[in-house]
């Protein structure tokens, strides 16, 4: 994995050729069959082709171990192509048989850190979230300081409303993984979720530091990019960036984990897992931002600018906010979670027709991105395009069952239709 870390774009059409000469000169090694799925998966978006090299290396497979590992990058196959399917029928196929690879892939090593852990993501994904309890518990068991199932369990307490115990969890990984971008974030927005505005502004403050002593030395070349308002936010003698205001603190004491995700157990509670979900299983699911290289390193600066316009939007401070996401459009021009977010602080101004451009500018870079669907449609529905604002909320509906917000906003509308 260090070697195709290593590569470059142009190589891995090469390296898959490798990689079928090696299998052909040892077709009894599987590693070689697991190698190429990975990249297949990974580097070459071919997820089909790795999917029947899976398949092939369990057929292949004669220990209970190899069957294991076949299983469990087989069961990442089918979760790649369940991110990407939007037809209901195809969904529910697809989560049955990832279901029951890592199913599988479990009971084959039941001492695998690794497949309990994968386990309990799919059924947290899944709303089952006590079934996902149980695996992340025996996950930790097994090794009690992995990074990912401390996360997942942070954020199924966190699903539950029990936010006091989902943030003594994060600060327990915290205090084994310091300096983990994943962990800071979710500290964050858990601190936010209690109406500890200020203490969550300072955690992002921490990772902003932490990004500078990690990167900025490292990215000579374009050190300038953004406004400067990297700088002045981690001015060690700065505190303007804090919400002074106590009153702050409290009209924003029963906010969720994240705001477009529901609060009840077991439905609406469970969606505030999904968005934190894609961090803690980054090692295998695909994701807007890129994994290697400069632009990297940039895209982790403009996630943490985009969570700082997140809470200054529930705070009200839209100017705050507006300079956060002018902050991370200039890094990242090109992410939907950008110009989405711009559109937030626009449709909260009252200013419908720049926050529609924003939402569809979104929709055109990933048209599957449901919370623009569903602020497209209830800024249509501001608007007075009560038929526009159905259509795109039916949208937003169809594109996965896994969302409810949608549907409260198109029940809205439809009832303001009647009238």
């Amino acid at each position: 994995m260090l070697v195709f870390d290593s590569l470059t774009p142009a190589v891995f059409d090469r390296a898959n050729v490798v990689l079928k000469e090696c299998h052909r000169l040892m077709p009894s090694n599987n590693t070689i069959l697991l190698l190429q799925a990975d990249l297949c998966y990974e580097k070459l978006h071919l997820v089909d082709d790795g999917i029947a090299l899976c398949e092939k290396a369990v057929d292949n497979s004669d220990t209970t171990i190899g069957k294991s590992k076949a299983y469990l990058l087989l069961a990442t196959g089918y979760s790649y192509k369940l991110a990407e399917c939007r037809v209901k029928s195809e969904r529910e196929l697809l989560e049955k048989k990832a279901y029951d690879a890592y199913n599988k892939s479990y009971s084959l090593d039941s001492y695998s850190v690794e497949s309990a852990y994968r386990l309990a993501l799919h059924l947290a994904q899944q709303r089952r979230l006590t079934e996902a309890f149980r695996c992340t518990r025996q996950a930790l068991r097994l090794q009690p300081g992995h990074m990912n199932s401390l996360a997942l369990l942070s954020l199924l307490f966190s699903a539950e409303k029990n936010y006091e115990r989902a943030l003594e969890v994060i600060k327990i990984a915290l205090a084994e993984y310091p300096d983990t971008f994943s962990l800071l974030l979710i500290k964050s927005r858990l601190e936010n979720s209690l109406g500890l505005f200020n203490q969550s502004l300072i955690t992002c403050s921490n990772m902003l530091r932490l990004w500078k002593k990690e990167y900025q030395n490292t990215l000579e070349i374009e050190k300038n990019r953004g406004t400067g308002l990297l700088e002045r936010f981690t001015d060690s003698g700065s505190k303007a960036f804090l919400l002074v205001s106590n009153t702050a603190d409290t009209d924003f004491s029963h906010a969720g984990l994240f705001e477009s995700k529901g609060s009840v157990r077991e439905s609406v509670a469970a969606s505030k897992v999904e968005k934190a979900l894609s961090e803690v299983a980054s090692s295998y699911q695909s994701s807007v931002w890129p994994r290697l290289g400069p632009q990297y390193s940039w895209s982790v600066q403009a996630q943490i600018w985009l969570h700082l316009a997140e809470i200054y939007l529930e705070a009200s401070k839209t100017k705050e906010a507006h300079d956060c996401v002018d902050e991370a459009m200039t890094i990242c021009p090109l992410s939907h979670l950008a110009s989405y977010m711009k559109g937030r602080v626009l449709e909260v101004e009252q200013k419908y027709s720049e926050a529609k451009s924003c939402f569809e500018a979104a929709l055109c870079i990933n048209p599957y991105h449901v919370k623009s669907m569903a602020y497209l449609g209830k800024t249509l529905h501001s608007m007075g395009h009560s038929k526009l604002a159905e259509k795109m909320l039916r949208d937003a509906v169809n594109v996965t069952r896994q969302r409810i917000r949608p549907g409260k906003k198109l029940g809205l509308v439809l009832e303001v239709s009647r009238v």
